[in-house]
C-alpha cells in the first residue's frame, strides 16, 4: 500500500527542508547532528495543537509518521532525523531507530544523505 503525503506531513517536510536542513551540522567526531530542533518547538513553530501527552506522539499525529512514511516510500533520505528529543539532542528511541533499521543506514548518513537531495520537487 502506498502512503499518500498529507498536508501535515508535506508542511513538516518543507519546514525540516528549508528552515532547519540548511543549519544541520553533521559531527562525525562527536556522533552528533548539531542544530536540530525538538519536538516541543516543532509544534511551537509551525503553531501545532498538541494531540498527545507527549510531544513526539503528538508530532507524529501532526503528520511527522506520515512524513516519514512517504519519504520512506519514496526513497528518500530520512530527513525526520532532524526533530530530537530535548534530553538527548537526539532523534527518538522508539521513532526513528526503528525507521533507521528499515533504511538499513544510520543517522548521520541519512543526514548527510538529506543535504545532498534536492527536496524542491517535494515540497
Amino acid at each position: 500500500m502506498t502512503t499518500e503525503l498529507s498536508p501535515e506531513g508535506k508542511a513538516l517536510l518543507r519546514f525540516l527542508a528549508k528552515k532547519i536542513l540548511p543549519g544541520a551540522i553533521v559531527d562525525r567526531r562527536a556522533d552528533i547532528v548539531r542544530n536540530c530542533i525538538g519536538y516541543k518547538q516543532v509544534h511551537e513553530q509551525l503553531r501545532l495543537p498538541r494531540r498527545s501527552e507527549t510531544w513526539g506522539r503528538s508530532l507524529e499525529l501532526n503528520g511527522l509518521a506520515n512524513m516519514a512514511e512517504w519519504v520512506f516510500e519514496q526513497h528518500l533520505p530520512a530527513i525526520s532525523g532532524l526533530i530530537v528529543t530535548e534530553e538527548t539532542r537526539a532523534p527518538a528511541v522508539g521513532g526513528y531507530i526503528p525507521l533507521m533499521e528499515r533504511y538499513r543506514s544510520d543517522w548521520l548518513t541519512e543526514i548527510e544523505k538529506s543535504q545532498q537531495q534536492d527536496w524542491t520537487p517535494f515540497i
